[in-house]
């Protein structure tokens, strides 16, 4: 229900694997010129970093842009860390409940003993 409110997606260019390769400056420099155009051409207010490889670039590209950056390998970890300290639990009603028995062939013995205990 919220993608109306997304401004762009914009790229580097670049695969994850040659984003990587780069120097902190030359990986700021190119999500950086990404991000402008987002702000200045599409109106963006906020930019979301869309890959792990980026994270920890948040700060120094909020710095250019004068705009919130979101890392969302830290939102993520955040998020965990709320619904953790809130005592959300997963469900066991259906989707995530508990496997039912199955026979277990040529199953080292070290992987067999968590099933046994369930017995």
């Amino acid at each position: 229900g919220l993608s109306d409110r997304c401004a762009s997606i914009r790229t580097t260019g670049l695969a994850v694997l040659e984003l990587e390769c780069l120097q902190e400056d030359e990986m700021i420099r190119y999500i950086g010129q990404g991000a402008q155009k987002a702000v200045a051409e599409d109106d963006a207010e906020v930019i979301c970093l869309g890959c792990a490889g980026m994270a920890g670039l948040d700060k120094h590209l909020e710095k250019q842009l004068n705009i919130p950056v979101i890392d969302g390998v830290v939102a993520s970890l955040k998020l965990l860390e709320g619904l953790v300290a809130y005592g959300v639990k997963t469900s066991k009603r259906k989707a995530y409940a508990n496997p039912g028995r199955k026979e277990l062939l040529n199953l080292p013995e070290i992987f067999t003993r968590p099933y046994r205990d369930n017995d």
